[in-house]
């Protein structure tokens, strides 16, 4: 099955925004709101269909250079989405 360029891009540009937050966006707000915006992420993973596989190969990429380089500005956010991917 080949996939179209708007569906690849998709997958890498929700891995890429999940990225920011997680790097830059999520630091000055509450947990409840964090959680609020990785939950609508993770929504719009589960719509991916097909491009779950791209989604989770450019994310798990996006997050090994985090932790590399620990810029991650907050774990708990990190776990939380983890924790959502594995379900």
């Amino acid at each position: 099955m080949e996939k179209n360029a708007s569906q690849v891009n998709w997958a890498s540009l929700l891995a890429h925004y999940v990225d920011q937050l997680l790097r830059l966006g999520l630091k000055y707000t509450t947990q409840e709101q964090n959680e609020e915006k990785l939950e609508s992420c993770f929504k719009m993973y589960l719509l991916l269909s097909d491009d779950k596989d791209l989604f989770l190969r450019e994310y798990e990429k996006l997050t090994a250079m985090r932790l590399i380089n620990e810029t991650s500005c907050n774990r708990q956010a990190e776990e939380f989405f983890l924790d959502k991917l594995s379900r």
